[in-house]
């Protein structure tokens, strides 16, 4: 065949970022399947851009043709490529969407956000059965030798965990989270599924998916002994507590739509994180939309091969809404639920909101503060 090496792969950052580019391969696709072919492989690493800036087109080995081009086939091929750049609001794909009906977007999305799961939930498969054996020790990067036994500043020090800072002079800083062992002998513990080991598990799956998350090096876990996380220090960004008191109501109105479209591709992407609260949140000042969020605490997220439940939904937004510091009044958390589905908050109204309602004060309860007046 042909040699493109002169050809440039494509990059998610390129597409999501370059409204052109959107509106030609929104062209160059529509082309395809109006020529009657389903592509069958489309993702970004299959379509080059040479030095004139025209899209070449890769690997048809699982190209079929048709007299006329299916619609679910048509949805297959678009679920293959917006797989391949979500997640991402959908405010950055409406060049690539533009010409579509309501009912065709939702379909394309639907189909995007279906591959984007199956995809990496057999990605995770694989690296679970990466980490074998009773108690093992697992080093994801090359670390500096004697890093483990440093000593360092205590972040935290709680019942079941606590955090550390380890220094040293000629190194980066790191942290470190032990787990103390809750009983004399944890099932998950013997099999390698300790706290430390599914957190490692967990933040190396967001990074995949593309979420921003603070990058894990090495874990290790002993039974009855309790287990070990070693992780990059981000200790230059502010919690999102804090970054929302130190901002205007204009500042704080734009942070929490982020936001709300980071939470709302979470739990497309059918990552359930069960201790969405806004200390582990991160926020960097010099990103923009979703990734200004660095997401910390991973032990206990989950991540399903279906879109997140709106029961489960609830437990989520409730932990942000309830830590939201007080200045937030009662009108930015309804336009932050906006902004997160609007279809969802209207169409399950009173229902959603007393439910929501209900979970926001027993959090706020139990972290005795006052409660806050019901969502509107």
């Amino acid at each position: 065949m042909e040699d493109c090496g002169g050809g440039k792969e494509l990059t998610r950052n390129e597409i999501l970022t370059d409204r052109s580019l959107q509106t030609a391969l929104a062209k160059s696709i529509r082309a395809l399947h109006g020529a009657g072919f389903e592509h069958g492989d489309l993702h970004i690493g299959n379509i080059l851009r040479d030095e004139s800036g025209s899209l070449l087109w890769t690997d048809f080995r699982r190209t079929q043709g048709f007299d006329s081009l299916p619609q679910a086939a048509q949805m297959r091929d678009w679920g293959h490529f917006l797989a391949a750049i979500f997640p991402t609001p959908l405010s950055n794909l409406t060049n690539l969407l533009d010409s579509f009906s309501e009912k065709q977007r939702q379909s394309a999305l639907q189909a995007g956000w279906h591959r984007f799961r199956t995809h990496h939930r057999n990605l995770d498969r694989r690296s679970r059965r990466l980490i074998r054996g009773i108690h093992p020790t697992v080093i994801r990067n090359s670390i500096p030798t004697g890093t483990l036994h440093l000593s360092g500043q205590p972040l935290k020090v709680g019942t079941h965990s606590t955090v550390t800072r380890l220094t040293d002079a000629d190194l980066p800083s790191w942290i470190r989270k032990e787990w103390q062992p809750t009983r004399r002998l944890e099932i998950r513990d013997a099999l390698g599924r300790s706290k430390a080991m599914r957190s490692l598990l967990a933040a190396e799956a967001l990074l995949r998916r593309n979420f921003r998350a603070a990058r894990p090096f090495a874990a290790g876990s002993r039974p009855g002994q309790g287990s070990w996380l070693l992780m990059e220090d981000r200790g230059n960004l502010l919690r999102l507590q804090d970054a929302l008191r130190s901002v205007g109501p204009g500042e704080q109105s734009h942070l929490l739509r982020s936001l709300s479209h980071l939470c709302h591709c979470l739990h497309q992407a059918g990552v359930w994180y069960r201790d969405l609260k806004p200390s582990n949140l991160l926020v960097d000042p010099e990103a923009s939309d979703i990734n200004r969020f660095v997401l910390i605490d991973h032990d206990r997220n989950r991540f399903l091969a279906r879109v997140v439940p709106p029961k489960c939904v609830i437990k989520d937004l409730a932990a942000l809404l309830a830590g939201f510091p007080d200045q937030i009044t009662n009108e930015q958390r309804g336009s932050f639920l906006q902004d997160y589905d609007a279809s969802l908050f209207s169409a399950m109204k009173g229902r959603w909101r007393i439910a929501l309602d209900r979970e926001i004060g027993r959090r706020r309860r139990a972290r005795k503060r006052p409660p806050l007046p019901p969502l509107q």
